[in-house]
């Protein structure tokens, strides 16, 4: 490693005393030379000349000149969340998590903290990127814990890869008074259920109904072959779903956790309705049990939007046979002011 020993260029701005220098940093994974700037502390009576604030300067320099961090470890705390913690978690973490993480780290933090230091950051600094966050985007208390959560996850691998001292202190929950609470969630009932049931088309109402009988998540929903349905052996036993991966868009997993890879029993109505089901698709031994029409996996979610269509375009079909049937019986729209 280069020595270096530099005093630093100490001059006056905008009522500050700022220490200027250069430091060899990490930038795109290269080492460069980079010109830095530092306020040391405001113009006052205390501190009039150069000479009052050298002795500062000193104590800011004196890392640098003891080479105490590699080059390549100093470096923006975007470059290393785009070069290495994301990298990683795609590595490492579910393909949902990834995306997750992405996602928080473009829509709330790229832009508001992407120049800053990694090795600088303070427990106050992430504190105030929070509270911006929790200001500015209308999102609930439990998107800002995941933004909090994203930040506690870049930390905590740039120090375990020598990028960062820390640590960085838990923040206070005072960010959390700038995002509204999120709306209580509760499970669907068993007429709310059926009614949803009676409205959907196929394969629809199949997926719902297995969805709620069995409290599966998404992907394993996607994941469900017929390979893994074993129909009731008689009417006083039950069939079972065993929960053997998860799909999400083209990627095939295992389920989330270990105790999701488990059977799963199959209730008698569910059972006829994945036999009715079964018989529409051709009577199939083998592939998804929800599947598209190139039999890969169904997308729910499209399924959904298509359902949703649907829906909107037979009110849309109810309001138009009113509006005629209005005309033929001679009925006269009133504007709003009679």
């Amino acid at each position: 490693m280069r020595k270096t020993n530099q005093a630093g260029y100490i001059m006056r701005h905008r009522g500050w005393w700022v220490l200027r220098y250069r430091e060899r940093v990490g930038v795109g994974g290269k080492v460069k030379s980079v010109q830095r700037a530092k306020r040391l502390v405001p113009v006052d009576a205390e501190h009039k000349t150069k000479a009052s604030v050298r002795d500062l300067a000193k104590q800011e320099l004196e890392p640098l000149n003891r080479n105490v961090a590699e080059p390549l470890s100093v470096t923006k705390l975007s470059d290393f969340a785009d070069r290495i913690y994301l990298p990683f978690t795609k590595q490492q973490k579910r393909p949902s998590t990834y995306r997750g993480y992405s996602q928080v780290w473009s829509d709330y933090l790229k832009t508001r903290c992407e120049g800053e230091w990694l090795r600088e950051v303070k427990t106050h600094h992430v504190q105030s990127w929070l509270e911006e966050v929790g200001r500015e985007h209308e999102i609930s208390k439990t998107t800002l814990k995941h933004v909090k959560n994203f930040l506690s996850g870049v930390f905590r691998h740039a120090a375990q890869q020598g990028f960062f001292d820390g640590p960085i202190q838990s923040s206070s929950p005072r960010s959390q008074l700038f995002a509204p609470n999120g709306a209580e969630t509760k499970p669907y009932s068993l007429e709310e259920i059926g009614t949803m049931l009676k409205v959907l088309s196929e394969p629809s109402a199949t997926a719902v109904a297995t969805a709620a009988f069995t409290g599966l998540r998404l992907g394993e929903l996607r994941g469900l072959t017929w390979e893994s349905f074993e129909p009731a052996q008689d009417e006083e036993s039950l069939g079972w779903l065993n929960v053997t991966r998860s799909v999400w868009r083209n990627t095939v997993g295992d389920p989330k956790t270990a105790k999701s890879k488990a059977p799963v029993p199959v209730i008698p109505q569910l059972a006829q309705r994945l036999d009715a089901h079964r018989l529409k698709c051709g009577n199939p031994v083998a592939g998804p049990i929800f599947r598209n029409s190139v039999g890969h996996p169904l997308d729910l979610n499209a399924c959904y939007q298509r359902e949703h269509e649907r829906r909107a375009q037979a009110c849309r079909n109810l309001l138009a046979w009113v509006a005629r049937v209005s005309q033929r019986l001679g009925f006269e729209s009133k504007s709003p002011g009679r």
